[in-house]
C-alpha cells in the first residue's frame, strides 16, 4: 500500500495561489486576466519543484478563479 501526501493547500503559498485566482476571476478585465494566467502557468511550469505539487497549483488557482467567477456572475439580490 502507497502512502498518499497532500497537494492542495499544503502551505501559505497554496492561499496565495487562491487569492490570485480569485481576484483575477472577480476584477481582472479579459485581456488582463488571460495575461495573469498566462504568467502564472508559465511561471509553474518552469518552478523546480514535484510535478504533482505543480498540478496542485494549477488547481488551487483555478479554484479561486471560480469562485471569482461566480461572484462575478452571481446576480446581486
Amino acid at each position: 500500500m502507497t502512502r498518499m501526501d497532500t497537494y492542495l493547500f499544503d502551505d501559505v503559498d497554496s492561499v496565495w495561489h487562491a487569492v490570485l485566482g480569485f481576484l483575477v476571476g472577480a476584477f481582472a478585465p479579459f485581456l488582463l486576466g488571460a495575461f495573469i494566467i498566462l504568467v502564472f502557468l508559465v511561471y509553474e511550469v518552469r518552478e523546480p519543484e514535484d510535478p504533482v505539487a505543480t498540478v496542485g497549483d494549477v488547481v488551487e488557482f483555478w479554484s479561486g478563479f471560480g469562485l471569482g467567477i461566480l461572484l462575478r456572475t452571481a446576480p446581486l439580490i
